[in-house]
């Protein structure tokens, strides 16, 4: 064996060129690859790269290796060079660039180059992270995700935080605009009734004037003069011609009464004569009569305070600033508007009636209840069809009034229409009245 390896040891030369003319027929040509490899390395590298393959050809034959793997190995090298140099090359154009772009002062406005450089550069790095996360995607397994496994998004989050903000801004404005918007219909409503009242009250002209009487017209002007008890007094309203006695209650302020209920002990379903002059006691149950209403509430500008009280003697009024009846001759016709209080108003819709008895039929019902709302509620009022106060209906005891007859002493704003009140008081004085 050492005698057939010594041959070989002298044929080997350094130049990688005559190894290649040496090797044998069977040995693999070289490839244009091979060649353009070769001329891509540079000359100086080359030389190295030369003189190490033919240490390593020397050691690989004194080894025992074949030519053929000897080139294998010499291409290779050749290739991990040339890897190398365009490695290096990258290297050092990165390096100049980044050398080329310096850095601006903070104070120091950077020229158009300068921002320019730092637009391509830029714009290089978001490319190639790009193409980074698109390498990373197509390399990991795709993976479905259900809308469970899917975390909730921050940004939606605080989009619906911030619109329902909103909403409750908008609907706090909403309010705070209603609530003034109230107030403000709530004041125009009062000064509209104000005017309306006044406009009403100079329409209304007094029909019985003053002239030169000096006694007392009404409970007010003895009210005025110093009277503070409650009791009958003699008034002369204008235009009668006559004293005439009237209850009064000076404790509340001069009220004159002209209706009152109280034990059953007086029958109110009467007929038309009898509501014209009046009935009843003045200090007990009375109705003070439609003509001498008539005078009182046509010699100057009345209120008119109706005073409820139920059987657990729960009390409640309403009040109108304007009240007044017509003449005979107008079948008593009612005005009256202006209401306050807490009982509701039961008197708007009898505005504008006539008065109706069991034998006077004035209400605006044809067919409906028999034709007459007195005869079938068992009373007499200023009923249109029929009523929502019934204040001279029949006296029923702790309040029940029978089953489906609604004809009892009935207020319906605020105890309906089944149920019969304890006592009732209507009273009158001026408008203009004041208390001392």
């Amino acid at each position: 064996m050492q005698s057939d390896m010594k041959p070989h040891e002298n044929t080997l030369k350094p130049d990688i060129g005559q190894a290649q003319e040496s090797l044998p027929t069977n040995s693999k040509p070289t490839t244009n690859e091979d060649n353009k490899v070769q001329k891509s390395v540079p000359k100086d590298t080359l030389a190295v790269y030369q003189q190490q393959d033919s240490k390593n050809q020397k050691a690989s034959t004194s080894e025992g290796l074949p030519l053929n793997d000897q080139k294998e190995n010499n291409s290779k090298s050749i290739k991990e060079v040339q890897i190398t140099t365009e490695h290096n090359k990258e290297f050092s154009e990165q390096k100049s660039k980044k050398e080329a772009f310096k850095e601006p002062i903070p104070n120091e406005k950077p020229g158009k180059s300068s921002q320019q450089e730092n637009v391509v550069l830029k714009q290089d790095k978001i490319q190639d992270n790009k193409t980074t996360q698109k390498e990373e995607v197509k390399d990991k397994p795709q993976v479905k995700t259900s809308k469970s496994n899917v975390p909730l998004k921050k940004k939606s989050s605080d989009k619906q935080q911030s619109t329902k903000h909103k909403k409750d801004d908008n609907i706090k404005s909403q309010k705070l605009s209603s609530t003034s918007d109230s107030k403000s219909t709530n004041q125009e409503k009062k000064h509209d009734d104000k005017n309306h009242k006044e406009d009403t009250l100079k329409e209304m002209k007094l029909r019985y004037l003053k002239n030169d009487q000096t006694e007392p017209k009404d409970c007010y002007d003895y009210y005025v003069q110093g009277y503070k008890r409650n009791s009958i007094y003699k008034i002369k309203p204008y235009g009668l011609g006559k004293q005439m006695q009237v209850y009064c209650d000076m404790k509340d302020g001069g009220w004159t009464l002209i209706q009152k209920r109280s034990d059953g002990t007086t029958k109110f379903f009467r007929e038309w004569a009898e509501y014209k002059n009046g009935f009843g006691g003045l200090y007990g149950e009375h109705w003070l009569g439609n003509d001498y209403i008539h005078y009182l509430t046509n010699q100057d500008n009345y209120k008119l305070r109706i005073e409820l009280t139920n059987w657990e003697k729960t009390k409640k009024f309403a009040e109108y600033d304007v009240f007044r009846i017509d003449d005979e001759q107008e079948g008593y016709k009612l005005t009256i508007s202006g209401y306050t209080g807490d009982a509701g108003d039961g008197m708007a819709k009898h505005n504008g009636h006539k008065f109706s008895t069991k034998n006077v039929d004035n209400d605006k019902v044809v067919k409906e209840f028999g034709g007459s709302c007195a005869n079938r509620f068992s009373g007499a009022w200023w009923y249109y069809k029929c009523y929502m106060s019934n204040l001279n209906g029949l006296y029923y005891r702790n309040g029940q009034i029978p089953p489906k007859m609604f004809d009892g002493i009935t207020w319906k704003p605020w105890t309906g229409s089944n149920y019969s009140l304890r006592s009732v008081e209507m009273k009158i004085r001026p408008y203009l009245a004041k208390d001392k």
